[in-house]
């Protein structure tokens, strides 16, 4: 089964309210869902953070 991939970037000065709503408090911030629920979140640039949690991610799907 193929794996859909989506990324967005918010301007969380701008739109305050989807930064709450999404319990973003620190930059950067990388959360992945899978049938609309978070599956995984990392806080940091941490380059083998992220692919951990992009490989935890894919596993998952």
């Amino acid at each position: 089964m193929p794996v859909k991939e989506i990324q967005s970037m918010v301007d969380i000065d701008g739109l305050l309210d989807i930064a709450v709503g999404f319990e973003i408090r620190a930059l950067p911030t990388f959360h992945a869902y899978k049938n609309g629920e978070r599956i995984e979140a990392m806080v940091g640039a941490d380059r083998a953070g992220l692919e951990a949690v992009i490989q935890n991610s894919v596993a998952r799907a």
